[in-house]
Parts: C-alpha cells; sequence; structure tokens
C-alpha cells in the first residue's frame, strides 16, 4: 500500500480536499463537480429503438452504449453467450449513466502550488468519478503536483530575479545620482581638520568616485 504526504477531508458538500507542504511550497488539493461532464465513453441518449438500445424510464428516450459488446464478444464465446453477456454489460454501462448526478458525481482534481498564499502555479485533470478509491486521487494529486511545483519554482526564481533586478536599479540610480554630486558629498563629510575623506576604507573623493565607477561597470557587464 502507497504512503501518501497528506490524508483527505471530506467536506460538508462532498468534495474533497488536502494540503502538504513540498521544498517550501504549500501543495492544495481540492475536488470540483463538473458542471459540464463527458458520459460519451459509456454511451448516449437516442430516441430510436434497435438491438443495441435499453430503455429508460422517460418514454421515447433510450440508451445506446458506446461499445458494441456483443460484436466485441462474438469471437471469444458462443452466440447465446455472448449476447448475455452483451446485454448484461450494456445494462451497467446504462445504469451507471443513468445514475449520473444522483449517486456519483464527474469531478474536476484541482492542485494547486503557493508560497506565502500567493499561487504560484495549478494543474488539474477531468474525468474523475466520484465514487473512486481515495487512493486513486492521492495517486493523481501527487502527479499534478509534481509538474505544478516544478512550474511555480521556475515562477518563484523569476519573481526573485525580479526584485534583485529592480533592488539593483535602485542601487544604481543612487550611486550615479551620489557620483554626479560627489562635490556635495564631499563637504558633508569634511572633518574638523578640514581633509576630505569619507567612513571606512573608502579615501579621498577620487578614492570613492574611482569606488562608484566600479560598481557602476559591474552593472553595466552584468547586464
Amino acid at each position: 500500500m502507497l504512503d501518501f504526504p497528506f490524508c483527505w477531508v471530506r467536506r460538508s458538500d462532498g468534495m474533497l480536499c488536502a494540503s502538504w507542504k513540498v521544498d517550501g511550497f504549500k501543495i492544495e488539493a481540492e475536488t470540483i463537480v463538473d458542471d459540464c461532464p463527458e458520459l460519451g465513453y459509456l454511451g448516449e441518449i437516442v430516441d430510436y429503438q434497435d438491438n443495441r438500445t435499453i430503455a429508460t424510464s422517460e418514454e421515447g428516450a433510450y440508451f445506446l452504449p458506446l461499445r458494441d459488446y456483443e460484436a466485441e464478444l462474438k469471437d471469444k464465446y458462443p452466440e447465446k453467450e455472448a449476447k448475455r453477456l452483451a446485454i448484461n454489460y450494456s445494462f451497467e454501462d446504462g445504469k451507471r449513466f443513468l445514475s449520473h448526478g444522483k449517486t456519483w458525481d464527474q469531478l474536476f482534481l484541482v492542485v494547486r502550488v503557493l508560497c506565502e498564499d500567493v499561487q504560484l502555479s495549478f494543474n488539474s485533470m477531468g474525468g474523475m468519478e466520484s465514487d473512486s478509491e481515495e487512493s486513486y486521487f492521492s495517486k493523481c494529486a501527487l502527479e499534478l503536483a509534481q509538474d505544478a511545483i516544478e512550474e511555480a519554482k521556475q515562477k518563484a526564481e523569476q519573481i526573485q530575479l525580479r526584485h534583485l533586478s529592480r533592488k539593483a536599479s535602485v542601487i544604481e540610480f543612487a550611486l550615479r545620482y551620489a557620483l554626479s554630486n560627489i562635490g556635495d558629498i564631499e563637504d558633508c563629510c569634511e572633518d574638523v581638520e578640514g581633509s576630505r575623506s569619507y567612513p571606512g576604507s573608502i579615501g579621498t573623493s577620487e578614492d570613492l568616485a574611482q569606488e562608484i565607477e566600479s560598481v557602476l561597470s559591474s552593472f553595466a557587464n552584468h547586464d
């Protein structure tokens, strides 16, 4: 039996939700009822009757299974047995089709990846049946999360780079402003003996100007 890093919680509306953490990201998963279900994999309702259709409780409406079971089984079983099995399988598909929205629903499984409550990515899949085992939802959620986490990592890196770029722009502006106003800075830093030196090991105004030019040059080379 597989171990999963989370446990599902069933909400009052019957939907599942779960959350867990991976590499500093918060992962949220939930199921949502599909308002436009696709049940074509079972069959469809038609307004005619033939040897494959099954009558429903609604007058003039018949269920036509997608699969032609008799054609699939005729080479595997004797004719009577193939017909009997085909009828049984068709009835099961019809029963499943007609019980949708009553005993089961078709769902979306949605996975979101967040960092500090900001959604960075999401992934989803549809066509899930609400009465499936929770372990199946867990397996699918982990698969969806894997791709979403990779996307989130890329976005987080891009956001960090943009943030650093903005900080660098501010620093560059401050340095250029300082360089253009070096005389004013000298006046502010003149010590009691009248010499113009600066805090730390920068030295004279010429040294300060060279230091600023060096930093600005590094910005240019980085770009």
